[in-house]
């Protein structure tokens, strides 16, 4: 179950990336030849578009079901989270048995739940490491730098129980910082956003 400024700043978030996303498919349809068709689907787009500015309680049935469709969390193959049962095959390092790594998300709650067992320089190079990978493997999958912080922060934000966050502010907070470095400096810039949220919100906790 999802907290109030969680499922806030879920809905905000995937709400931009649907707008995003039906204005790259407006720009795309507008190149097509004339046709009755194409330009039908392109009103139904800017209606989308447009309803989606207004407040959740405003909107139409069309626009809320696909923010719907896209906050609905998805199976991730992980099995059951009970402590008590693990349903799914698991991993095996050693001597010592893990539940299945599905995700790249999966990798950062482990590592960043790790990172509490070590101290100082260590911790923090640990960290800075292993949230530079997660945040490559995102890259290299096609998405936004801005996108992987921010779904980042909330995912860290629901696996691990954090309280009293303002999601929405963190995103404008990336935003900004983002907006003020160099394209070069967005990766970066997005291990030191993750890391400084990690540190604070949790690992100083």
């Amino acid at each position: 179950k999802w907290k109030h400024e969680t499922l806030k700043g879920k809905l905000h978030h995937i709400t931009r990336r649907n707008q995003a996303l039906f204005r790259k498919l407006r720009e795309i349809l507008s190149t097509a030849s004339e046709s009755a068709t194409v330009d039908m689907s392109i009103t139904r787009l800017n209606d989308l578009i447009e309803d989606m500015d207004k407040p959740l309680s405003d909107m139409t049935v069309k626009s809320i079901a696909h923010l719907t469709l896209h906050m609905s969390p998805r199976p991730t193959g992980r099995g059951d989270r009970s402590r008590y049962v693990q349903v799914g095959a698991a991993t095996t390092r050693g001597s010592k048995t893990e539940p299945d790594m599905a995700s790249p998300y999966d990798f950062l709650e482990r590592d960043v739940r790790l990172a509490r067992r070590r101290v100082g320089e260590e911790q923090s190079k640990f960290l800075m490491e292993r949230i530079d990978r997660v945040i490559r493997v995102l890259k290299f999958n096609g998405d936004p730098i801005e996108d992987i912080v921010k779904t980042c922060l909330s995912e860290l934000v629901d696996r691990l129980g954090l309280e009293n966050i303002s999601l929405e502010a963190q995103y404008e907070s990336v935003e900004r910082a983002l907006a003020d470095v160099g394209f070069r400096e967005y990766d970066t810039e997005a291990v030191k956003l993750v890391f400084n949220f990690v540190n604070t919100y949790y690992v100083s906790e």
